[in-house]
């Protein structure tokens, strides 16, 4: 049996965003192994209208025996049923965004990985 693969998890809300990252936390501990979490961090939005609300940011590091495509798959239900839409991202509004940063040693979404916060929490994994 292969050993798990270590990920790491770029989470974000701008809407109801305590509530919502809080639920994310809950249900991301139940789909990985051995979770740990970053503190949450405030940030203003990037690359998003004037007048879009902050967002609230964390990043989760655990470990996984499932492959990439289905845990892009799963994390894209996990926004889902925390009420994320098409119709509310059109309107700057995101109930909840999971990335994934890191899969095994391949790094991926290598422009998030220079943004601020980015360097700030991963120091704290």
């Amino acid at each position: 049996m292969q050993s798990p693969n270590k990920i790491i998890l770029a989470i974000g809300s701008n809407n109801n965003a305590e509530s919502n990252i809080a639920l994310a936390k809950m249900k991301i501990q139940s789909l990985f192994k051995d979770v740990v979490f970053t503190e949450e961090l405030w940030t203003d939005p990037i690359d998003m209208p004037e007048g879009t609300e902050p967002f609230l940011n964390c990043l989760a590091k655990g470990y996984t025996r499932h492959g990439l495509s289905q845990i892009k798959m799963g994390l894209k239900r996990l926004e889902r049923e925390c009420g994320n839409s098409k119709a509310k991202r059109s309107g700057n509004i995101i109930v909840l965004d999971v990335d994934v940063l890191q899969y095994g040693e391949e790094k991926l979404k290598e422009s998030d990985w220079q943004r601020y916060y980015i360097k700030k929490l991963i120091r704290q994994l």
